[in-house]
């Protein structure tokens, strides 16, 4: 019966081996595919047993007298790795010898990788593909294979060889392997699904707001963004009026923004990218100078503040009955713009006329002892 399994694992290798090939130069890998060395003869196979101390495995055999190893390092065999040629292979067994050392070190954390305790205890890993010092190996005497990275423990990935490489060519055929510039002209990778679909749907969502933005009125797309309190829609919005030269949409946007009531907040970053092109009332000046200072962005304060000339007494005390629900970090930022838009605008105006006991200049009293 064991010739029996040897021979169908052989055939399985062969038929895989080709299919690989086929994929790989129907594909746009050709050069993957030219890459692979000839067949190994009788004699080095007997010569590689003798220096592995173990007979090969029939489909290991199988795939190294189909091909010995690749012609040269780069243009690998899968993931980037190389196909390694029988004396190749010996090379990279010493490093597959330390990591197996390596796991010994934890015997109870073997059984997590796969493995048998009788294969730990073997020293019979033989490489047939690698990068560097990582590498894929068939174990000697089970035939199954490992993938053996040079900082972790091996983890078992196929029952054998000729498994593993029927699986690979399935995979190939079901275009799960995408080509990778570098390691040589390019290599294969494994696709990331979940990503492609994540970018599928990025896409699809882009193209449908790309057509939202040029096929609805801008005005009926800036009363959304409000209502949905998007800043950043509001933006793109007014950024389009501005690149579209549609003067008429954008003072009717600026006109909805303060027409809705927003909180200073929405208004001043709402309007930040455009403060430069808007033209407002002084009290509306003051909403954004009061939303710059909620922000902690000075640049906003400073230049809606210059532009408040004109506000209302009214407007001012409101302001000043802000500080109080303020957060206490901004308060005394805020109580100082309310200050200095009272002396610059309505200097007459009294502090107990804003609130009871004049409490504005109490708190701006203490704030400054503070400092």
């Amino acid at each position: 019966m064991t010739g029996v399994k040897d021979d169908q694992n052989e055939a399985r290798t062969r038929d895989a081996l080709a299919r690989i090939r086929r994929w790989m130069t129907t594909h746009g890998a050709p050069l993957l595919a030219e890459n692979l060395a000839p067949g190994a003869t009788a004699e080095r196979l007997a010569s590689a047993e003798e220096e592995f101390g173990v007979a090969l495995p029939a489909d290991l055999r199988a795939l190294w007298s189909v091909h010995d190893g690749s012609l040269q390092e780069l243009n690998g065999f899968v993931n980037g790795f190389n196909l390694l040629s029988t004396s190749w292979a010996a090379g990279q067994q010493e490093s597959v010898l330390m990591s197996i050392d390596f796991a010994r070190e934890s015997p109870d954390n073997w059984p997590e990788s796969g493995g048998t305790m009788d294969e730990l205890a073997s020293e019979h890993w033989l490489p047939f593909a690698g990068l560097d010092s990582d590498s894929l190996v068939v174990h000697g005497e089970s035939g199954r294979v490992f993938d053996c990275p040079h900082d972790d423990t091996p983890r078992l990935v196929a029952p054998s060889l000729a498994a593993w490489l029927e699986e690979y060519a399935s995979r190939l055929e079901a275009d799960d392997y995408v080509l990778e510039e570098g390691f040589g002209d390019y290599y294969l990778t494994l696709r990331d699904r979940k990503a492609e679909q994540r970018e599928q749907r990025r896409a699809e969502k882009k193209a449908a707001h790309d057509r939202h933005r040029h096929e609805t009125p801008l005005l009926e797309q800036f009363r959304e963004a409000v209502a949905a309190s998007d800043e950043d829609r509001c933006i793109e919005v007014l950024k389009d009026a501005l690149e579209w030269d549609n003067m008429d949409a954008f003072h009717a946007c600026i006109v909805l923004l303060f027409a809705s009531k927003p909180d200073p907040t929405f208004v001043a970053a709402a309007l930040r990218p455009h403060l430069s092109s808007v033209s407002l009332e002084p009290d509306q000046w003051v909403d954004v100078a009061t939303g710059g200072v909620l922000l902690e962005n000075n640049a906003i304060r400073r230049f809606a503040e210059s532009r408040c000339a004109g506000a209302t007494e009214d407007r001012l005390k409101l302001l000043a009955q802000s500080v109080k629900r303020a957060p206490e970090s901004r308060r005394g930022d805020l109580a100082a713009l309310s200050q200095k838009l009272r002396d610059e605008n309505h200097p007459q105006m009294d502090d107990a006329h804003e609130t009871p006991g004049g409490w504005l200049s109490r708190l701006l009293g203490r704030l400054r002892r503070k400092s």
